[in-house]
């Protein structure tokens, strides 16, 4: 098949400093294919209510985390994690339920200890992403805010949201929250910890690569990938690329995210990593699928 030449180079870039004009929110709506998770770009909208903490129990609707600023919260992994990725990527993590209706409530049913899900979050995009603690960024607390509002779920900085409306749509048609939300802060986690290539970097290779986090974790339902599209399609069509490419590298993901680290973006840098360009790389992997 014709594969079009690259043009990231008119992509808009994406900054995890920069997110709230280039918010990363993630949706599975008629537009995704056998429940797995697209991207929409948006801007993210006000949480109805504001954002402050409500009265109700931690994980309830409206709750924040007693533990929140204490150091006293529940590590992830069991203990299993190296030494590095305990101590690099175990941030302090606020966290707020605003909903008080029925829908606020379908979040802490299905996550009792969302705590928890952000830290194995944080530990496994760590693990995907680098390989020595002098490699990971500096985060020390990160938050989560879960309410009612119009989208998914986007990060702006260290801050992520997660809206209520998307978790009842989603409980609608069917959908096992637990996982859902599990995949859906895999992303949004793995955006906090990413490096943009100084803010160059274009939205598909960002949001891929957190697709990516998300496959390594296993939190997206597998199905079989047909031919066509473009890798710069969604996050989706990125992500199955560098699945591809890291089974021909182990470390494709580790090297590209280390070539992130500094600006500015350039396609070349596939051609460095690879000996390919970008749509020579796509067409290898098309020609993997099934028509």
């Amino acid at each position: 098949m014709a594969t079009p030449a690259s043009s990231s180079a008119h992509k808009p870039a994406i900054s995890r400093q920069v997110l709230l004009v280039l918010a990363a929110i993630l949706g599975c709506t008629g537009a995704c294919s056998g429940g797995e998770t697209g991207l929409i770009l948006g801007r993210p909208l006000p949480l109805a209510g504001g954002g402050g903490a409500g009265s109700g129990g931690a994980g309830g609707p409206g709750g924040t985390s007693p533990a929140a600023g204490s150091g006293a919260q529940p590590t992830a992994g069991g203990g299993d994690e190296p030494a590095w990725i305990e101590e690099r990527c175990t941030p302090i993590v606020d966290f707020s339920n605003t909903d008080t209706t029925s829908k606020g409530q379908l979040f802490t049913d299905a996550v009792p200890n969302p705590i928890t899900v952000i830290l194995t979050a944080s530990h496994t995009a760590c693990r995907v992403l680098y390989r020595a603690p002098e490699e990971v960024p500096s985060v020390t607390r990160v938050s989560l805010m879960v309410g009612e509002y119009d989208g998914v779920a986007s990060t702006v900085g260290t801050a992520m949201r997660l809206s209520t409306v998307y978790l009842q749509s989603a409980s609608d048609r069917g959908m096992e929250l637990d996982p859902e939300i599990a995949g859906i802060l895999h992303f949004t986690t793995s955006l906090v910890y990413q490096n943009d290539a100084g803010s160059t970097a274009p939205v598909w290779l960002v949001t891929g690569i957190a697709d990516f986090v998300r496959l390594q974790a296993q939190l997206v339902e597998r199905v079989q990938a047909t031919k066509g599209g473009n890798y710069d399609d969604s996050s989706k069509s990125a992500a199955r690329l560098f699945e591809y490419l890291t089974s021909q590298d182990p470390d494709f993901v580790y090297r590209l995210n280390q070539r992130l680290e500094t600006g500015p973006w350039s396609d070349e840098v596939f051609v460095e990593l690879t000996g390919s360009d970008l749509a020579t790389l796509w067409a290898s992997y098309q020609a993997t699928l099934p028509d």
